[in-house]
Formats: C-alpha cells, structure tokens, sequence
C-alpha cells in the first residue's frame, strides 16, 4: 500500500519483488512487481535472485491488482 493526502494504491501480485521508480524531477512514481531482486541478470548466480530462464515453448504468468482510493 501506497499513500499520501491524494489517494491510496494497494498493489497484490504473486510476485516477489517489487520496484517503485520515482523520477527527482516528475511528479508521479512507477510501480512494477517482478521475479527478481534488481540488477539479477548481473549477479553470479541471477536465477537463485528470482530471474527466469524460459525456453522456447514454455509460459511463465504473472498477475497484478491495482486498487486506487481517493479519500
């Protein structure tokens, strides 16, 4: 859950991770659930830090719910 004196933002994902991007000279945020802790893809080991490997044919599904109040 996200908040401040605008509105609140509840996120719920089967996903692990979560990445809240906030831009110093914007006045919004991005969020985005993913698999794997940042900067995975440059670690020894990245699928022990949740990166996904798929091969040809195969499906990986994700979900995300975003439910946004205003007060």
């Amino acid at each position: 859950v996200i908040g401040d004196e605008q509105f609140t933002l509840q996120l719920s994902s089967n996903l692990t991770h979560l990445v809240v991007y906030t831009p110093a000279d914007k006045p919004y945020f991005c969020v985005e659930p993913v698999s794997h802790v940042s900067d995975a893809i440059h670690r020894s080991d990245p699928a022990a830090h949740g990166l996904r490997t798929l091969l040809p044919g195969e499906r990986f599904e994700a979900s995300m719910a975003l439910e946004v109040s205003v007060p």
